[in-house]
């Protein structure tokens, strides 16, 4: 069985770290906020040689970060990369989560936007609305959604889509230059491009 057809236990699992406590589970030493981007990741934006791709991140950013400002939602545990692969489905048909090093202590809905974009994306790379009803199906067994949360959702899909954009471009093009995934970064323009058509 593949984890697509696995989405709902994929949102439970979400929820379920969301409401751990770090301090009460010995998580007390887990940073605040490190899967956003840093004012340091914010400035490189301005040295991209795709100067189109860099005014639209930017654009796009400056829209997201004005909307959350006024945002007040308890920040909690996130996983801060739930994809396809950094799950397992066991034999016994259960599900263990790889690669912990984006752990923080930040806002659930940015965790579910990166699961949105890790497991709610169709063969075109496009948001797939069946695929992300059925991981917040999963989730809200345990966390129900207010109408505020589910009213913000799609600006912290697309929130979490633009800082994974910005990685790939910068770990492609500057850190560690690659020819064939020079281009990598435009499936997330084309993802986020999605969100607003499909939600």
């Amino acid at each position: 069985m593949t984890l697509r057809c696995r989405s709902t236990e994929a949102g439970e699992f979400l929820a379920h770290i969301h409401d751990l406590a770090p301090q009460a589970d010995g998580l007390d030493d887990v940073p605040v906020g490190s899967r956003r981007l840093s004012s340091g990741h914010v400035a490189q934006i301005s040295q991209f040689g795709d100067r189109k791709f860099a005014q639209w991140l930017m654009s796009r950013l400056d829209r997201v970060r004005a909307a959350e400002a006024d945002i007040l939602r308890a920040p909690c545990l996130i996983h801060g990369d739930l994809f396809d692969d950094n799950v397992i489905v066991r034999d016994d048909g259960g599900l263990s989560v790889l690669d912990w090093e984006t752990i923080s202590i930040d806002d659930p809905l940015l965790d579910l936007g990166m699961a949105a974009v890790g497991l709610a994306q169709d063969e075109a790379g496009l948001l797939a609305t069946d695929r992300l009803h059925t991981l917040l199906d999963g989730y809200e067994k345990r966390r129900p959604f207010t109408a505020t949360d589910r009213a913000l959702l799609p600006l912290e899909i697309e929130h979490a889509a633009l800082i994974i954009a910005f990685h790939r471009y910068y770990r492609h093009n500057i850190r560690f230059p690659n020819p064939e995934r020079a281009t990598y970064h435009r499936a997330m323009v084309r993802f986020t491009e999605s969100v607003a058509g499909r939600l």
